[in-house]
């Protein structure tokens, strides 16, 4: 996960917090701002799926991973987080 935190705020031109946020916190910083946790729930609660029918289906393979293709579509992203 921090892996992929790090290249979002990298891609996005956020600095990376200089301290640790527990989840309690970014629950209640959420909750101050009337934010469900439901979105924070994704990142702090381990979600594994088995990917191998869907790859199957598209008789395709999943490719090379996350560290060699995000560099690749970080401009889409920037330009899509950036233009909403």
């Amino acid at each position: 996960m921090d892996t992929l935190l790090r290249a979002v705020a990298e891609c996005t031109g956020a600095d990376w917090p200089d301290r640790e946020l527990t989840v309690d916190r970014a629950r209640a910083v959420l909750a101050e701002h009337g934010v469900p946790p439901s979105g924070l729930d994704m990142f702090t609660t381990d979600h594994v799926f088995d990917s191998t029918p869907l790859w199957s289906d598209l008789r395709r393979a999943p490719g090379p991973g996350f560290d060699t293709d995000f560099p690749l579509a970080a401009p889409w992203y920037r330009k899509a987080l950036r233009d909403g």
